[in-house]
């Protein structure tokens, strides 16, 4: 989705993306086709302007679409307040992740140790 938000700025005279929320994964089938329809909103009066990511089945062109992502692109200067020197980032907090992969599992998520 990310590159498809780059693209999408791109196309819209913007510079950044600013934000991408994923509320649902894309999982391509086997075999055919998936249609992939991104909504890029009207700028705002920063400059900003909202995304959001759809798909259905390719061969189905009566098929409820499926939003998956949303987001925000922007152009201008931005201002960040991060140094990415410091770790954890400054007002980071810990959380207790015991048992988290194990009640995603159960919830028929399954994550290797990659993502662990």
């Amino acid at each position: 989705f990310l590159e498809l938000a780059v693209r999408a700025a791109d196309q819209a005279d913007c510079d950044r993306v600013e934000e991408l929320m994923i509320a649902a994964p894309l999982v391509l089938p086997a075999t055919g086709a998936v249609q992939v329809q991104i909504s890029v909103g009207a700028a705002d009066e920063e400059g900003s302007r909202e995304l959001r990511f759809f798909t259905r089945p390719g061969e189905d062109f009566d098929a409820e679409w499926t939003q998956h992502a949303t987001g925000r692109i922007g152009s201008g200067e931005q201002v960040i307040d991060f140094d990415a020197t410091v770790w954890p980032p400054r007002d980071a907090e810990a959380i207790d992740i015991d048992g988290m992969f194990e009640r995603y599992a159960a919830d028929g998520l399954e994550y290797g140790p990659v993502f662990r």
